[in-house]
């Protein structure tokens, strides 16, 4: 994981943010994977809605990526805010998913899991959020 101080992304899920405010807390990450693993965002501050964009890049053209279930946690509870997120693509098919995310705990953190497949893994899963308190 390789947390960013600016977006990877053109288009931001800022502009996504409708009937959730205006962004207060934003975090970014470019994560290089060659197997399957987990990414986790850390929060400057508590959250409890925001947005979630992830997309891949640098996709092998044997790899195909599925996206596993999107837990929040505030250090002592782990809460699923959304259930497997992308089933696997076809093999060198890219991806770019966004989802709302809604909870009633103060998450400090966001986990997701990728799930690499084919005769050889290799990605760039980049991930963002925006989200408010």
């Amino acid at each position: 994981m390789t947390q960013q101080a600016t977006t990877p992304f053109v288009n931001t899920s800022a502009s996504a943010m409708l009937g959730l405010g205006a962004p207060i807390v934003q975090t970014y990450d470019v994560t290089p994977q060659s197997a399957s693993g987990n990414i986790t965002l850390t929060f400057s501050q508590p959250i409890t809605k925001g947005r979630l964009r992830v997309k891949s890049s640098g996709l092998n053209a044997a790899t195909t990526v599925a996206i596993g279930a999107v837990t929040v946690s505030d250090g002592t509870n782990v809460v699923v805010v959304k259930p497997a997120l992308l089933a696997a693509t076809t093999a060198g098919q890219n991806f770019d998913v966004s989802v709302e995310i809604i909870t009633d705990i103060q998450a400090t953190s966001l986990t997701f899991g990728t799930t690499l497949g084919g005769a050889t893994t290799t990605a760039t899963i980049n991930s963002e959020f925006f989200g408010n308190p």
